[in-house]
């Protein structure tokens, strides 16, 4: 803490040409290594906690000098001396410790599935997790360790907490499991207050590494690639290896909403009505190094009041070469060399007209790594004040694009007009659509129902209006994700909306007949409303519409 050492833990022999049983000091100033601390481990050292006292080390050894210990030991932080704390866990090593800012507590984290010989204690620790008291190594309650678990015997292969941080309110992890949940239930990263009850946890898939508190934003290092049941980012599609992973994310220190249910209860623990943290818009895009074979970036995340530091084996960060240490500003230092990233083809805008002098105009949100809060302008004819039809500020995760729409109102009819939508962040930075023209209807009616659905800005609107004899996909009227029809649907009913003459239904036979988009909906699964016209002679009941994975369609899994 005074900033004067660096200890050093591994499983080093010899540092300099001088002998070191896993453990070194050096003086901060000169670089020169410690002579007088030379503490004698038997085994590989893995973490390290630090006081203004002591110096707590962690990992897979029996002993330090002649004296016995469990994987856990304290040094006299002047001298290297062995201390008398002395907590023992077994089953498993060692990754991970951390030290309450006032030096009262620490807290330690690995594979380990016994504390002091008892597998199951009382206090909740024992599977990966602990608590002790840092003066007399007592265990100390952690009524957190029902839920959060990642104990699985030697060599870690299946599960294991693999980081851990503090600050004065709480300590924050994170892990891995592999294959089931009997190898453990943390993926992702977790807060937990200093009375060893929950904080909240992010419930996230994808192996984490390396966790830094600071200020009121947690940093850590992963390969994260699915957030849904908190609210955060979507999977991909595809399988492992398929879907984008993303290395470096960020949450709030505050606990902000409740975990939703798990839908693969047999890889993933099921933390629905725990309290979680907000997902913050800070997608670094880091790539995957070659280093290690293990196919990751960043290994570990520090930071100050001004940087946000990462190291690993990363070759690029953002599209730029960048290899193994990368720092990331803070918002009143940073860049903000960030933008908008759809633009043109990528971002579509649709304009029809239906009805005379109306244009109806519709687009997504779009994306942008550090910003959810996006402006939109809307022009017409020419980008220029003038042009500029509508200004709105929208807040959309990329991930959970939201629809807008807006109505051009007394243009004349049977004129041809262009129109085009800018999406602008904070700092100013554009992507615009193409631009889309449009013939303005000089016949038609605008009904109820067209007004009020646009009113309600859907993102997708699939009326199923087109003639009988059509055998094109079902348009979508306001995205661009049309429905692929399959057998046993028949076009060219009467249609809900009995206004609307010129716009009909579609029959199905109630078992063959279905309609379907492959394109991927991002919105979490509790996070979105679907709604349906429907006319039926059934007294039985079943599916009207639903979400599917390509695994589960058909399957009675309607949501």
């Amino acid at each position: 803490p005074d900033q004067q050492r660096l200890f050093v833990g591994g499983d080093f022999t010899e540092v300099d040409g001088e002998p070191r049983s896993r453990f070194a000091a050096f003086d901060l100033t000169t670089g020169e290594l410690l002579e007088e601390f030379r503490p004698q481990v038997n085994g590989g050292v893995a973490a390290i906690a630090v006081t203004d006292e002591a110096v707590y080390i962690g990992g897979a050894f029996g002993s330090v000098g002649n004296q016995t210990r469990g994987n856990l030991a304290a040094l006299d932080a002047d001298t290297g001396a062995l201390l008398g704390w002395a907590p023992a866990v077994s089953g498993g090593a060692v990754s991970a410790l951390t030290a309450k800012p006032d030096g009262s507590l620490i807290a330690a984290g690995g594979s380990f599935t016994a504390v002091n010989g008892d597998p199951g204690p009382e206090t909740g620790a024992g599977d990966g997790l602990a608590l002790f008291d840092a003066i007399t190594g007592a265990v100390r309650p952690l009524p957190a360790g029902e839920h959060i678990h990642n104990g699985n015997g030697e060599g870690d292969a299946d599960g294991a907490i693999t980081t851990l941080a503090a600050d004065a309110d709480a300590f924050y992890g994170a892990g891995y499991t592999y294959a089931s949940i009997e190898a453990g239930t943390m993926e992702g990263t977790f807060a937990i207050k200093w009375d060893g009850t929950i904080r909240w946890v992010a419930d996230c898939h994808g192996d984490s590494y390396s966790v830094h508190p600071q200020g009121d934003v947690v940093y850590v290092a992963s390969h994260t690639h699915y957030c849904e049941n908190m609210g955060g980012v979507a999977q991909g599609a595809g399988g492992v290896g398929d879907y984008p992973y993303y290395r470096a994310v960020a949450f709030s220190r505050a606990a902000t909403g409740t975990a939703t249910w798990e839908p693969d209860q047999r890889r993933y623990y099921n933390f629905e009505g725990q309290p979680t943290p907000s997902m913050q818009t800070w997608f670094p895009s880091i790539n995957a190094g070659a280093y290690t074979g293990m196919v990751q970036g960043p290994w570990s995340v520090t930071g100050n009041d001004d940087y946000v530091v990462m190291g690993g084996e990363f070759t690029r960060v953002n599209g730029t070469n960048q290899q193994g240490l990368v720092r990331f500003a803070t918002a009143d230092l940073a860049p903000k060399d960030e933008g908008p990233t759809l633009f043109n083809q990528t971002y579509p805008l649709k304009a029809t007209s239906t009805e005379p002098g109306l244009v109806r105009l519709s687009w997504a949100t779009n994306e942008d790594i550090d910003n959810a809060n996006l402006e939109y302008r809307l022009y017409r004819d020419e980008k220029s004040a003038a042009g500029r039809i509508a200004t709105r500020t929208v807040r959309a995760d990329f991930w959970n694009p939201l629809g807008m729409t807006f109505t051009d109102r007394d243009v004349q009819p049977g004129s041809t007009h262009r129109y085009q939508v800018e999406a602008r962040d904070p700092g100013g930075r554009t992507a615009s659509s193409a631009w889309v023209d449009v013939t303005v209807a000089s016949s038609g009616a605008a009904s109820p129902y067209t007004e009020a659905v646009h009113g309600d800005e859907p993102t997708h609107w699939w009326r199923f209006g087109e003639p009988s004899a059509s055998t094109t996909p079902a348009e979508d009227a306001v995205g661009s994700n049309p429905l692929t029809l399959g057998a046993g649907v028949v076009r060219g009913t009467q249609g809900a909306v009995p206004s609307d003459t010129s716009n009909r239904g579609a029959t199905f036979t109630g078992t063959t007949g279905s309609v379907a988009t492959s394109t991927k909906q991002d919105s979490p699964p509790d996070l979105f409303t679907l709604e349906a016209w429907f006319r039926t002679t059934s007294t039985t009941g079943g599916r009207i519409v639903g979400r599917d994975t390509a695994a589960t369609r058909g399957a009675k899994v309607d949501r």
